[in-house]
């Protein structure tokens, strides 16, 4: 009787409120020369998509990988995480885990393997729908809404003097916050 007790309870707790989340198929993708790719579809209450993974190198239960991402913004067909600069070959494996936060519960798939079977073009990363954004950029026509416009990653202390230039100033005391933002 106190079996059967426990059984109804965890099915009771299971229909009010995990189960009824199924965790999506997570889409794989190489492309050449270079590029990964891993999404999942628009799926409703869906706050968060992770995915960490190493390459021909087995990822054990929830360690970092060597690439990984949170994802925490929905693109225009899906979740997706994508790696440009992964080089990836036909017989290659990715072993890989993934999390996604689905209302406010979390859900982790760990010991995932894919073999690159297939490369595909990097062409077919480009978006074929575009929906115009506000945003407007010296030199371009369209910019697409939730596009990324600019990106910069700064590495042993060096400046990429293209895109940034160096400000030198002696700052007056009493430094005002407001000094800073007129």
């Amino acid at each position: 009787m106190f079996k059967l007790v426990i059984v109804y309870l965890l099915l009771m707790q299971c229909s009010l409120f995990a189960c009824d989340f199924t965790f999506p198929d997570v889409k794989l993708e190489a492309f050449k020369p270079e590029g990964f790719k891993a999404s999942i579809p628009e799926t409703e209450g869906v706050k968060l998509f992770a995915f960490h993974g190493n390459k021909n190198r087995n990822l054990s239960q929830v360690e970092p990988g060597e690439f990984n991402r949170d994802i925490v913004n929905p693109k225009l067909n899906g979740w997706s995480y994508f790696n440009p600069n992964l080089k990836l070959n036909i017989g290659d494996k990715v072993y890989y885990w993934v999390f996604i936060q689905h209302g406010q519960l979390g859900y982790r798939q760990v010991n995932q393997v894919w073999e690159v079977t297939e490369l595909s073009p990097l062409e077919k990363m480009k978006v074929s729908v575009c929906v115009n954004s506000e945003t407007e950029i010296l030199g371009r026509n369209e910019i697409c809404s939730k596009q990324l416009i600019f990106d910069s990653t700064f590495f042993d202390n060096v400046i990429d003097e293209v895109n940034w230039k160096r400000a030198h100033f002696i700052a007056q005391y009493p430094v005002k916050f407001h000094d800073f933002f007129l």
